[in-house]
C-alpha cells in the first residue's frame, strides 16, 4: 500500500499545475525559432463549405506544422495550374549547368568530360532512365527546394545520388545530453561541439512517415548534401519558399473556382419567356372565367407559376405578368478580376523573386525600360540561386572523378582534380536581343567585360564559338571554290560578293587562296 501511495504521489507531483504550460512553452519556442507560418493561417473569414470555397482550419492545416505546410503545397503543385506553371518556369529559369573542364591539356579535358557525360546519364537513384540524368536530378531538386524549402542528396556507394524530400528527415524526439546541449533535433544529429554529425531519414509505413529506430537510416554528414537557402541565423531546417503565399494561392483558387461556377450557371439558361397579357384581354378573360361556375378562379390562373425555381439547361421557362429574372451582372463582380489575379500572382512570384510576367503572363503592359528593369532583377535572383547549385555540381563532379580514379575507370592524374572547372547555365533571354548585343559590344570594346563572360551568359563557350566561326569560314571558302570551278569562275571574284550586309563571314581571298 505504501509503495502504491508513493507511486501515486510521484505522478501527482509530476503533473504541471497549469495544463496549458507545455503548449505555451512550445508556442513560445516556435516563435523564437521562427517555426510559425502565418502565411498558411486560415482565418475565420475562410470558414465556408462547398467545393468552390476555402477549407476550414481543421480541413486545411495548422499554421505551425511544417510537414502539413509542405503537403498542402505539394497538393497545390499537382492541382493548381498557376502554381504548377510558376514552379515549372522557375526551374527552367534557374536552369541546369553543363560542365566545361579546364584541368590540363585538351585530350585530358575531353577524356574527363566524356567520363562525366557517361556518369550523368545514370546518376539519380531509383527512377527511370530519362529521370536518372544529371539534368533531371537538378530540376527535381530545384522543385523540391521551393516546395519543401530544402532537399537532401545522399551520395551512394554505387555511384548514384538519391534525392530525399524534406519530410523524410526527422527524429522520433529531440535528444539532449546531461548539460542541456542538443544531441539530435529535427532529424539532425550533432557532435558535442555543435557540428553536424549525421542525418536521420525515416521510411513511409502505411501512408505515414515513421521515425522509429527500426524504420530509420542514419547517414553520416559527409555523404549528405543539404540543399536549400537559409535566411536566418538559427535556421537548421529551411522554410518552404511558398509558405508566405499560401493564403494568396488559396484565395486565387477560390475566386477562380467561384467565377467558373458563375459562368457555368449563367450558361445553363436557354430561354426565358415573360408573359405579358394586355389589360383588355385580361378583362375579357376575367369576365369569361367568372361567368362559368365550373371554371377555376381567374386570379389563380393569372398568378400560376412555372416551376422555374430549379432551372434546367436547354428548357424554355415562362414567367407570369410582373415577374422577371435578373442575372448577376458579371461586369460588377468581375470588374477587377484580372487585377486581382495578377496581384495574387505577384504575391506568389514575390516569394521566388520572379516577375509575374516572366512566369505566366508576359510583358504586355510594360515599356522597354520597366520590362528590362524586371529582367535585371530576375537576373540577379537567378545568379544568386545558381551559386548554390554550382556548389552542388562541383561536389558531384569531384566525387565522380575521384571515384572513377580510385576504381580505375578514369586514367588521369589525381593531382589535377582540384583544379578548375566551369559550369555554364542556359541563357536568360533578353527582351531585345539586338540592344543586348550592342551593349555587350560596347562593354567588350571598353574592356569592362571579357569575351568568355559575354559568351558564357548565353550558355556557350568562347573557344567553341571561335571554332564554329572558323569552320563556317572554311566551309564557305570550300563551297565557293567548288561551285566557282563548276561554272568556270575564279573564286577570288566570288568572295567579295559575299561581304554584303547580312552575309556570313567571308575572309579575304588572296591570289593563292586564303
Amino acid at each position: 500500500m505504501k509503495k502504491r501511495a508513493a507511486k501515486v504521489t510521484l505522478r501527482a507531483s509530476a503533473t504541471p499545475r497549469n495544463p496549458y504550460k507545455n503548449k505555451l512553452e512550445q508556442s513560445h519556442r516556435q516563435m523564437l525559432w521562427g517555426h510559425n507560418y502565418e502565411g498558411a493561417d486560415n482565418t475565420l473569414m475562410r470558414r465556408m463549405y462547398g467545393y468552390s470555397w476555402s477549407q476550414t482550419e481543421s480541413q486545411m492545416l495548422p499554421y505551425n506544422d511544417r510537414v502539413k505546410v509542405i503537403a498542402w503545397l505539394r497538393n497545390a503543385m499537382r492541382n493548381n495550374p498557376i502554381v504548377a506553371g510558376i514552379l515549372r518556369r522557375y526551374t527552367l529559369g534557374v536552369g541546369t549547368p553543363s560542365p566545361r573542364i579546364s584541368y590540363a591539356d585538351t585530350d585530358t579535358n575531353d577524356k574527363i568530360e566524356r567520363f562525366l557525360e557517361s556518369k550523368f546519364e545514370n546518376l539519380r537513384f531509383g527512377v527511370s532512365s530519362y529521370a536518372a540524368t544529371f539534368h533531371r536530378l537538378i530540376s527535381v531538386a530545384q522543385t523540391e527546394s521551393v516546395i519543401g524549402g530544402e532537399c537532401f542528396a545522399v551520395f551512394m556507394r554505387n555511384g548514384q545520388i538519391r534525392l530525399i524530400p524534406s519530410e523524410f528527415c526527422g527524429s522520433p524526439k529531440d535528444v539532449y545530453d546531461a548539460d542541456g546541449a542538443r544531441v539530435e533535433e529535427d532529424g539532425i544529429i550533432y557532435w558535442k561541439s555543435g557540428a553536424i554529425r549525421a542525418y536521420r531519414f525515416g521510411r513511409r509505413i502505411g501512408g505515414c512517415i515513421s521515425f522509429d529506430e527500426k524504420h530509420t537510416a542514419v547517414v553520416p554528414a559527409q555523404f549528405v548534401h543539404h540543399l536549400g537557402t537559409p535566411t536566418r541565423d538559427e535556421e537548421q531546417r529551411y522554410s518552404p519558399k511558398l509558405a508566405p503565399a499560401m493564403c494568396a494561392i488559396q484565395d486565387l483558387k477560390d475566386i477562380m473556382s467561384a467565377k467558373t461556377a458563375q459562368i457555368k450557371a449563367q450558361s445553363c439558361y436557354a430561354t426565358v419567356t415573360k408573359k405579358n397579357i394586355a389589360p383588355e384581354i385580361a378583362a375579357e378573360l376575367a369576365q369569361s372565367f367568372n361567368s362559368d361556375p365550373d371554371a377555376p378562379d381567374f386570379g389563380d390562373f393569372i398568378t400560376a407559376r412555372t416551376k422555374y425555381k430549379a432551372l434546367t439547361a436547354g428548357m424554355n421557362h415562362y414567367l407570369e405578368t410582373g415577374e422577371d429574372i435578373e442575372m448577376i451582372e458579371p461586369k460588377f463582380n468581375a470588374s477587377d478580376f484580372t487585377q486581382f489575379a495578377i496581384t495574387n500572382c505577384d504575391f506568389i512570384c514575390g516569394c521566388l523573386q520572379m516577375p509575374t510576367e516572366e512566369a505566366i503572363i508576359g510583358y504586355r503592359n510594360s515599356n522597354y525600360s520597366s520590362a528590362r528593369a524586371d529582367k535585371l532583377r530576375w537576373h540577379d535572383a537567378v545568379t544568386d540561386e545558381r551559386l548554390m547549385w554550382t556548389s552542388f555540381a562541383d561536389k558531384i563532379q569531384y566525387w565522380l572523378i575521384m571515384r572513377g580514379i580510385l576504381l580505375g575507370e578514369l586514367d588521369v592524374p589525381e593531382e589535377i582534380v582540384r583544379e578548375r572547372i566551369d559550369w555554364i547555365y542556359p541563357p536568360l533571354r533578353e527582351i531585345d536581343e539586338t540592344k543586348a548585343a550592342q551593349a555587350n559590344i560596347s562593354l567588350y570594346d571598353k574592356g569592362l567585360r571579357s569575351k568568355t563572360e559575354i559568351v558564357g551568359r548565353d550558355g556557350r563557350y568562347a573557344d567553341e564559338v571561335d571554332r564554329e566561326r572558323v569552320l563556317e569560314a572554311v566551309n564557305l571558302i570550300k563551297t565557293a571554290r567548288e561551285i566557282s570551278a563548276e561554272h568556270g569562275i575564279d573564286a577570288a571574284d566570288v568572295m567579295p560578293l559575299l561581304t554584303s550586309k547580312g552575309a556570313p563571314l567571308a575572309p579575304k581571298v588572296d591570289e593563292g587562296g586564303v
